[in-house]
């Protein structure tokens, strides 16, 4: 990776000296457009108005301690990602190609994402867990990338980092906006924002929100449309001290179920196309519909002006309910077939979470010292109803790699099923924590300590197949729970601009009973130690905010996602792992014209004998930029390339042919550009390229019949109103 190390330092040394020179040279522009007036913006989770047309740098966490905190005291990494950011991106329908822009990696097209080479888990909304891997944005404010070990307060979190999503609250005044995208396969989109005051009533204001949109139409590759239908409607009161949030969610997704791609048979990292270039690999009608709803409570009081208390309470509910579909079963470049299998099952996600704070300020021994004091509880069921097929009908097909003609196969549908209750089950999880941390400063304005204890237990039931309905769960038992220390130390070197740190934090995740390897045996529990040291920069009046880190991250009990028997899931043991790696992230901002951020990371994950482990990647850069050239016209774009990702090869080859354990991806460059013309104070146009140099390439993948294929160059283009 040395390489690639050079060339991030070739590429953002003179971007950083050409930015700061010209500082002060170029004359403060007026906004890019006609703006209401808000009062400063106070990023937290309970907080924050808006970020939109706020830019794309900000010095300050929403969530990693639970407050309003200033990056640089705090000992880790991360990059806030505004609402502004989001739209020039104009990935709305996806985060996970959102987030590439921050330096976020995805294994699907799907939020199920990796950060510092590896998977990272599930996200959080609004700090409670989310189960759900593939919503719309429409709905999100910020999203807030937390490199390495969160579960201090978030304990469902991975020690690698989490993504934090912070929804998008009523406003105090009035504001209503449509907006309008057509892509050029044929995909388009329609979204409304409408938010203001409703009255006034026992001294206190009511405010609203609603947000929603609808996408439909067809994309580059056969049979690969995409529906989704979002509604997030909002109110929030505010008496004095108290704000009290109630909000509700829903969305419906349809989609084809599994990324079913492939690498070609020359194990050289590329995707194969000898079926032509847009075959999806998917049967037509084989879909699946995924339907969420939520509804959330948030309660924030101030006792004093220094202590706060508050809470969030989410339930939630996600069906994903599956027309017939087909997944490969072989993939054989000996006789050149594809084998698919043909399953039907529902699955129901249902949760609630509840967590409590108190946090504020004291003095221990004369020094001032930060104190969070909480807990959570969060619970979910996933119960999965399996079908089968009548008797006498065909449940797999096999076709040509060459010219498959899959929507000539007569596949069998959603009446050729019956309920199966052999191939039901069900499995219940509780993760409860309490915890409790402090942030001190020993020597004020220079060191501060960073310390929390959390005792975390986590109860896993599961019904094996067989299960119909039955309560309690009175099967397989994984139960764990463990306390878990925290310490880090914030030196400032310069006060509130340059400061160094070091942590060290632990975690741990009890084994999975759906997960298992292909004998059947359950998995080791996960048991993890992460070191992290680095350097943060806040210069030029917050202008440049910049960080540099090097971690490591030991854990024990990892395993390999390998691949799938009868459409389940098995994994492979590795025993203990290694995770070592330097990340560096900037957010540069010198005029109100120009503001830049980029990312770059470059790290190993291997196993007790040295071997990379697969499904994993080394190298990771990215920079985005927006430039505003007067009031009217601004544009921008940006580059992601992920390096060095290794995964599990799958393929059947050619007799003779040496099969290579794990592929390296053939790294590539993905450009995206965008411009946007205001008309007026109402409409403003957009154009957008996204895969500007049309490569072709596996964007998430699992093994290598398991790819998510990159789209070609699009052209789209919006319009925006706003009353």
């Amino acid at each position: 990776m040395k390489i690639y190390k050079r060339k991030a330092v070739i590429i953002l040394m003179p971007l950083f000296i050409a930015t700061h020179l010209l500082t002060g040279q170029v004359a403060s522009p007026t906004t890019g457009s006609e703006k209401p007036k808000e009062k400063s913006l106070e990023l937290s989770t309970f907080t924050v108005t808006s970020s939109q047309d706020k830019g794309y740098v900000t010095n300050r966490s929403p969530s990693a301690f639970k407050a309003n905190v200033p990056l640089l005291k705090i000992p880790q990494q991360m990059m806030v990602m505004t609402r502004d950011m989001i739209e020039d991106t104009n990935y709305t329908n996806s985060a996970s190609n959102v987030l590439a822009f921050v330096g976020v990696s995805s294994y699907s097209e799907s939020e199920l994402l990796s950060i510092r080479g590896t998977r990272s888990g599930y996200n959080l909304i609004d700090e409670h867990p989310d189960m759900n891997t593939g919503l719309d944005s429409i709905n999100i404010d910020t999203y807030e990338v937390i490199r390495g070990s969160a579960n201090v307060f978030y304990p469902t979190s991975s020690v690698r980092g989490v993504v934090v999503k912070t929804t998008r609250k009523p406003l105090p005044y009035s504001l209503q906006r449509v907006k309008l995208s057509y892509a050029q396969w044929g995909q388009y989109r329609a979204e409304v924002d409408s938010t203001g005051p409703v009255t006034k009533f026992w001294g206190g204001s009511l405010d609203y929100r609603f947000l929603g949109a609808y996408v439909d139409g067809d994309s580059y590759y056969s049979n690969m449309s995409l529906k989704n239908r979002a509604i997030h409607p909002s109110l929030q009161f505010t008496h004095g001290d108290t704000t009290v949030l109630l909000a509700l969610d829903a969305q419906s997704r349809g989609r084809p179920v599994n990324d079913q791609g492939i690498l070609d048979p020359s194990q050289d990292g590329t995707v194969y196309t000898g079926a032509g270039r847009n075959e999806s690999w998917h049967f037509k009608n084989s879909y699946g519909t995924y339907d969420f709803a939520d509804v959330r409570l948030q309660v924030r009081h101030h006792i004093s002006d220094t202590w706060m208390i508050k809470s969030h309470t989410m339930i939630a509910r996600t069906e994903q309910e599956f027309m017939p579909y087909t997944y490969p079963n072989q993939t054989n470049f000996a006789n050149m077939t594809r084998t698919f299998a043909v399953r039907n099952f529902n699955t129901v996600f249902r949760s609630y979470n509840f967590n409590l704070d108190a946090t504020g300020e004291v003095k221990i021994l004369g020094r001032s010292t930060r104190l969070v004091l909480g807990g959570t509880t969060f619970q979910r069921t996933n119960t999965n109803l399996g079908r089968k097929v009548k008797p006498g009908l065909q449940t797999s097909y096999v076709v040509s790699l060459t010219n498959p003609n899959l929507n000539a196969v007569n596949m069998i549908g959603k009446n050729d099923w019956v309920d199966d209750p052999s191939q039901s089950n069900a499995t219940r999880q509780t993760v409860t924590a309490g915890y409790g941390a402090l942030s001190a400063d020993l020597i004020p304005n220079r060191l501060t300590l960073d310390a929390s204890l959390t005792w975390k237990a986590v109860d896993t039931y599961s019904f094996p197949n067989g299960y119909v309905s039955s309560y309690p769960f009175p099967a397989t038992l994984a139960k764990l729970n463990a306390v878990l220390k925290r310490v880090g130390v914030v030196y400032e070197i310069l006060p509130g601009r340059l400061s160094v740190y070091a942590l060290n934090a632990e975690d741990f995740t009890p084994k999975n009973p759906n997960n298992r390897d292909e004998n059947g045996k359950l998995l080791d529990d996960v048991h993890s130690i992460m070191k992290e040291a680095g350097i943060k920069l806040d210069m030029f009046d917050s202008k440049l905010v910049a960080g540099l880190s090097i971690f490591e991250i030991a854990e024990t009990g990892q395993s390999l996602f390998v691949g799938l028997i009868d459409g389940i899931s098995y994994y492979k043991g590795l025993g203990k792992t290694i995770n070592k790696g330097w990340d560096l992230q900037l957010a540069y901002k010198p005029t109100p014209r120009l503001q830049v951020i980029s990312t770059y990371f470059d790290g190993k994950l291997v196993d007790q004998t040295g071997t990379i482990k697969g499904d994993s990647f080394q190298g990771m850069f990215t920079i985005f930029s927006r430039y505003e050239m007067n009031r009217k016209f601004n544009f921008g774009g940006g580059l992601v390339r992920v390096m060095g990702r290794n995964i599990p090869n799958d393929l059947i080859l050619p007799a003779g042919v040496v099969k290579k354990p794990n592929i390296d991806l053939k790294d590539a460059n993905l450009v995206n550009l965008f411009a946007n013309y205001i008309v007026d104070k109402h409409i403003t146009v957009g154009v957008q390229v996204a895969n500007l140099l049309d490569k072709h390439y596996a964007v998430g993948v699992q093994t290598a019949s398991y790819v998510s294929m990159s789209q070609p160059r699009t052209f789209s283009t919006s319009i925006a109103y706003r009353f």
